[in-house]
């Protein structure tokens, strides 16, 4: 989906997938076949793919960077396997997921190994940015799942306003850090570090906003992943908390009663899936917006790669109207 996007990187992308493969894993069963299936599925490297297009917009990648990426994913990664058992996810990367697989305990167990291994690779760079960027995408996204679990236990509270501060901290904070750490760490201009903040944060909203979406409308076997868990659980997504606002008599009981045909009908119905749709593409236009100010704040206007970042919005506009469409 962003190999486009991630083309002047590719090198970089490898070194740091060399070294997140090289975690050392303790000679456990479980830790074992966990890692292997880490190893053989390795994701979009999404974020850590942006992290280095973000220092080479600033200056040079060193291995520091490399390292840097390589743990930005082993967070990203330990956030998923925390995830699948908050959600009892049994499938993750078009296969059985971890907790499935090895049970609750060893991928929470594994999760923690991944998060201690970040902090040892950002901790050995010797660049104080790093861990401090780690800590605040660590305390985000556990902010997160705490309020997305606690709006979710009185859904007739759930506002349009809560669900984008849920997405903000489940995925827009990571993002957002992972681009500006990454400009400032390449010695970019402070200015230009934080529109291209800007820019992660806007593309992690809309990110999150249509991932919420295919949790309704999606198919399992191509997403790879389960779905309908954000409608079972009530979470406080942007077209559920639409649909509330436009209909609470008609929703709350079937909430209750988790009947998730009649709810993804109900949204279909009010409108409530392409309004959120539409909020989406608006987040994508507002990182446009933060691209180009963050390529006339820097000296050396990015670099020339604004393209590259701009590719990313459209690979996602793309997916957003596949999937409303």
């Amino acid at each position: 989906m962003y190999h486009d996007a991630f083309k002047p990187i590719v090198p970089d992308l490898e070194k740091a997938r060399a070294i997140f493969c090289g975690l050392r894993t303790p000679p456990i069963q479980e830790f074992q076949c966990i890692a292997e299936e880490l190893y053989r599925r390795p994701g979009k490297w999404m974020r850590p793919g942006l992290f280095l297009l973000s220092v080479k917009a600033a200056g040079d990648i060193t291995p520091k960077h490399h390292a840097v990426a390589a743990a930005l994913e082993m967070v990203h990664n330990a956030s998923l396997l925390h995830d699948d058992v908050l959600d009892d996810a049994q499938i993750r990367r078009h296969a059985e997921s971890a907790k499935a697989r090895c049970g609750n305990r060893a991928a929470i167990l594994f999760g923690d190994l991944l998060l201690a291994g970040a902090f040892r690779l950002a901790a050995e760079t010797a660049l104080p940015e790093a861990y401090a960027a780690l800590s605040k995408i660590i305390q985000c996204l556990s902010h997160g799942e705490a309020l997305q679990d606690s709006l979710g236990a009185a859904p007739e509270r759930i506002t349009p306003e809560e669900a984008l501060s849920v997405a903000e901290r489940k995925t827009a904070s990571f993002i957002m850090c992972a681009c500006r750490c990454g400009h400032l760490l390449g010695h970019g201009e402070p200015k230009a570090a934080d529109a291209l903040g800007e820019f992660g944060r806007r593309t992690g909203i809309a990110y999150q906003i249509m991932d919420d979406i295919l949790d309704i409308v999606g198919d399992e076997e191509s997403e790879g992943k389960t779905l309908r868990t954000d409608l079972l659980n009530a979470r406080p997504t942007l077209p559920l908390a639409l649909l509330i606002q436009r209909a609470p008599k008609e929703t709350l009981p079937l909430i209750a009663a988790k009947d998730v045909p009649s709810l993804t009908d109900l949204l279909r119905r009010h409108g409530a899936i392409t309004d959120a749709a539409a909020e989406a593409s608006r987040q994508l236009d507002q990182g446009s917006h933060a691209l180009l100010k963050a390529e006339s704040s820097s000296p050396d206007a990015l670099h020339g790669l604004r393209p590259n970042f701009q590719l990313m919005l459209d690979a996602l506009r793309r997916k957003l109207e596949r999937t409303v469409h």
